[in-house]
């Protein structure tokens, strides 16, 4: 019985200190804000395999207003090149080495498709966090897919899965830049990933339920970062979509 008294008081003592941090955190942004007047530059959406087509038949009015009033450029995709990588460093697969599939190398036919920033490896090949970093832009990055390892930035990053990387769940600290935002993603049950073989759901609107959260934690995490860290350029990716067209 003593035992479970003491572990319900350190139960307490750790809320108490996870309230007061965040209220405290809460004054100082609204005093960095008045005093700063801090509004985000620019802010990007990435959805994994979110072509018109999915988005024209989902209830999202204010991505559509978003989209109709904005200009809309068509782009071409193949199956070689990492879409993700290409983005975020502005290069083809040829340039970065940024495969979806690599031979393996060892007298088979079998190939990898694992990647990592790490394959990048070459210094005139920069990160699009990298070059804002350079110019003292401050960002808040979060769930953009092959972004492991976590790079060191100017604000916050949590790097996102794939490329090897599908049985991650919960936020790990390798996953987070700086280290002491884990914190803040424990506490908002941030989920990293989701995959149907690897998740032990059976029932397909339970799959469905999860991503719900997944993508609600996600937000709701991302939010109170950027109240944190107050970036200048943000880039939230949203994977669901893609995953369910796995299926």
């Amino acid at each position: 019985h003593m035992d479970y008294i003491y572990v319900d008081r350190q139960y307490d003592q750790m809320m108490q200190k996870r309230i007061l941090r965040r209220y405290y955190q809460t004054r100082i942004n609204a005093i960095k804000k008045r005093i700063l007047g801090w509004t985000m530059r620019q802010f990007v959406i990435g959805i994994d395999d979110g072509d018109l087509l999915i988005i024209n038949n989902m209830n999202m009015p204010f991505l559509k207003a978003v989209i109709e009033n904005n200009m809309q450029v068509d782009l071409k995709e193949d199956l070689l090149s990492r879409g993700w990588a290409e983005f975020y460093t502005g290069l083809h697969a040829k340039d970065s080495k940024a495969f979806y599939d690599w031979p393996m190398l060892d007298d088979s036919y079998r190939t990898s498709q694992k990647f990592n920033l790490n394959v990048l490896g070459q210094e005139n090949i920069k990160p699009l966090w990298d070059l804002l970093s350079e110019r003292n832009v401050r960002v808040g990055i979060m769930n953009v897919p092959t972004t492991t390892p976590v790079a060191s930035v100017d604000g916050f990053m949590v790097s996102g899965g794939g490329g090897g990387q599908n049985r991650l769940k919960q936020a790990q600290t390798g996953l987070c830049f700086p280290e002491a935002i884990i914190d803040t993603l424990n506490d908002n049950e941030y989920i990293v990933d989701i995959r149907l073989t690897t998740s032990g759901i059976s029932q397909i609107q339970t799959f469905f339920d999860a991503f719900k959260k997944m993508t609600r934690n996600r937000t709701r995490t991302f939010i109170d970062l950027c109240k944190s860290y107050l970036p200048d350029f943000g880039f939230l990716a949203f994977r669901s979509i893609a995953i369910i067209q796995y299926l």
